[in-house]
């Protein structure tokens, strides 16, 4: 009885054509010359036809399936806080990037805070350290170079004592000669020239006393009126090197005229010819100072007017390359500095001038008392020498000649000792204490390698302290949830006031372009399926146009129950597709014979699906059952056979019976029967 029911359909539909058949072929055998004499009549409407082919056609198992996303992001947060506001509602659209919603960040935003503190602490610990490992490091260096200089200067100082030695060697042999031969003079007794040496030797000394007694009574009668007009001369000059000065400045700041040029190249002629002239009388006053016929004041005074002299000079010079060059900011600074010089100077002139008006100071006096002194001790000396070469040698000189060589040779044998001691590489305390010292200061730069470590313990407390940052920064940014790409919201989970916990959902997203068809398929056909493998698709809801899938999952395990397999077909894009369509896939599972014509020869009428074949000249209608629609073709499962000539022009307005004129099929027609 099952078998009955499921082939009723195949057998009502059989009976139907058979009926039609008969009742066509009793209408034609039928004689009847009034209707063959009317159909002689009508004329035939011309029609293109197609042959039903009969072709190999793939075999096919329709499973059942839904639409469902090809991807579903349960969107969750990643920190626990208050939610304080939901974002879109369910069915809005979404973009990647979009705020699902917003969780407290009060204590996000004082954990950066906190952690930036941090960050800034850090580097502040590093920006000391560093400072003092280049503190220490330089101060290391210094004491280094500070030690080897003195193991320098330690060694030198070696080499300087063997050349002392060696000097204190010929110094020492010179005076044994020295006083070899003062023993041979006394011994001997003075020749006639050297008689005469003494005795000009002692008219020097007599000389050289009136001079220190002349100075002395100058000194104590107090200043000549010469030496007054002398240093008023001086004061004159100062003066004028001042007005010369501030008029330089002047000129500089103001700028000069053609005559003031003149004027300026002769002030520095007659400048320079001053101070030629003080130069010489300076130079000659320095000579008689040095052979003690003036007195030191009178040299000062000299030299105070060189000073002016030069300081003339200097003022007319500047002054002239003021008035040529023009006044630069440095010139006018210059001229200023001219000026405060040639004060200083004029100020100086005053003092020595008030000085001689005031009279001979007590130093003045005091030194030339010392002067006549020392002159006299000469004179005494001189007299005694000559007395001595005039009378001979006394036996008690000749002593005392005797034993001073004997000192000399003595101190030259000392001299000798030292002197090979030296040469022989005794070690100098100095330079052992100096070597010492390097070694120290070598060792103090270890000092180095624990700043050093410093630093870079302070770098990895600043690296610890911005990763602490970044990572504050992350769980502030968390704060937001965020949609992960463009989608639909298909639920909510939460809403503001509810407490996020991580891990748990709040939204869910779902791509509004990307889904996938997911089926159970029979264990037998799944595993024919490969991945990436086209299959056609069929979704009521947007039409009876198969859909190309592509198949992107055939789960490897089988339902024990139902002995199938989940297989995922991903879907072509098409905005009429919505989550939870119903859909049929069919399976290719190899090859039958199957007959297809155009689609074009297909007739639909309210629930009968009929062509029209060609019989004779006219146009028969047959009942159909159709098949997969395969594009421009159909397949035709009963109420055809293979060869027949169908029509695939005009099918709507024909009729059963109508005579036909059957014609070249058009390119469409080829085409749609190919």
């Amino acid at each position: 009885m099952s078998w009955l029911r499921r082939r009723a359909p195949t057998i009502a539909l059989g009976v139907i054509l058979i009926a039609v058949t008969v009742t066509a072929e009793m209408t034609h055998r039928q004689p009847s010359k009034p209707r063959a004499s009317k159909s002689e009549a009508v004329t035939p409407v011309p029609v293109q036809t197609a042959e039903a082919k009969l072709r190999r056609l793939p075999r096919t198992v329709e499973v059942s399936g839904q639409v469902e996303p090809l991807v579903r992001a349960e969107v969750a947060p990643e920190i626990m806080g208050r939610i304080l506001e939901m974002g879109p509602r369910e069915g809005d659209q979404v973009s990647e990037g979009t705020v699902l919603a917003r969780i407290d960040d009060s204590a996000a935003q004082a954990e950066v805070a906190r952690a930036n503190a941090m960050v800034a602490a850090a580097r502040a610990a590093k920006s000391q350290a560093e400072a003092a490992f280049k503190i220490q490091q330089t101060q290391s260096e210094v004491r280094v170079s500070q030690a080897q200089q003195d193991l320098a200067m330690a060694q030198s100082s070696r080499e300087e004592e063997k050349a002392q030695a060696d000097e204190a060697v010929r110094q020492a042999e010179s005076a044994v000669a020295a006083a070899q031969a003062l023993v041979d003079l006394v011994k001997e007794g003075a020749r006639k020239q050297e008689k005469a040496q003494a005795q000009e030797r002692v008219r020097q000394a007599q000389a050289g006393l009136e001079q220190a007694r002349a100075a002395l009574d100058k000194a104590r009668n107090g200043p000549r009126p010469q030496e007054v007009k002398e240093a008023e001369h001086a004061v004159a000059q100062a003066q004028s090197a001042v007005d010369q000065a501030e008029a330089a400045l002047s000129k500089a700041r103001e700028g000069a005229r053609r005559q003031e040029r003149a004027e300026a190249d002769q002030s520095v002629i007659l400048a320079e010819a001053q101070y030629t002239t003080a130069e010489a009388a300076h130079r000659r006053m320095k000579a008689l100072m040095d052979a003690e016929v003036i007195s030191k004041q009178a040299f000062e005074e000299s030299e105070l007017k060189l000073q002016a002299a030069k300081s003339a000079l200097e003022v007319a010079r500047q002054r002239t390359n003021l008035v040529h060059e023009g006044a630069r900011t440095q010139d006018i600074q210059s001229a200023e500095a001219a000026v405060s010089q040639a004060k200083a100077a004029h100020s100086a002139a005053l003092e020595r001038l008030k000085l001689l008006q005031e009279g001979t100071r007590p130093e003045d006096v005091r030194m030339a008392e010392q002067q006549v002194a020392a002159a006299e001790s000469a004179v005494e000396q001189a007299r005694q020498h000559a007395e001595m070469l005039l009378e001979g040698p006394r036996s008690q000189e000749v002593i005392q000649a005797e034993e001073a060589l004997r000192q000399a040779e003595a101190q030259a044998e000392i001299a000798r000792k030292a002197r090979d001691m030296v040469h022989a590489g005794a070690r100098p305390e100095k330079v052992k204490q100096a070597e010492d010292a390097v070694r120290m200061a070598e060792a103090s730069t270890e000092e180095n390698t624990i700043r050093q470590q410093a630093v870079e313990a302070a770098q990895a407390a600043l690296a610890q302290a911005e990763a602490a940052a970044q990572a504050a920064n992350v769980t502030l940014a968390h704060t937001q949830v965020r949609c992960p790409y463009t989608g639909i919201v298909v639920e909510r989970l939460a809403d503001a006031g509810d407490m996020a916990v991580p891990g748990q959902p709040i939204v869910v997203i779902q791509p509004n372009d990307r889904f996938q068809l997911r089926c159970d398929v029979p264990e037998a056909e799944a595993k024919l399926l490969q991945t990436n493998q086209r299959i056609d698709v069929v979704i009521d809801a947007i039409g009876a146009k198969p859909l190309s899938a592509t198949v992107v999952t055939v789960t490897p395990s089988t339902d024990a129950s139902s002995r199938s397999s989940v297989v995922k077909l991903a879907l072509p894009a098409d905005p009429r597709l919505r989550s939870g369509q119903f859909g049929r896939a069919r399976i290719p599972i190899g090859q039958r014979p199957g007959i297809v014509v155009p689609i074009a020869a297909v007739r639909r009428h309210e629930s009968v699906t009929s062509v029209f074949v060609v019989d004779r000249g006219f146009a028969r209608s047959r009942l159909v059952r159709i098949g997969e629609d395969r594009g421009k073709q159909i397949e035709i499962i009963a109420g055809l056979e293979g060869g027949e000539q169908v029509i695939v022009s005009d099918v709507e307005r024909l009729v059963d019976g109508i005579p036909v004129k059957t014609g070249q099929a058009s390119p469409r027609a080829k085409r749609a029967e190919q």
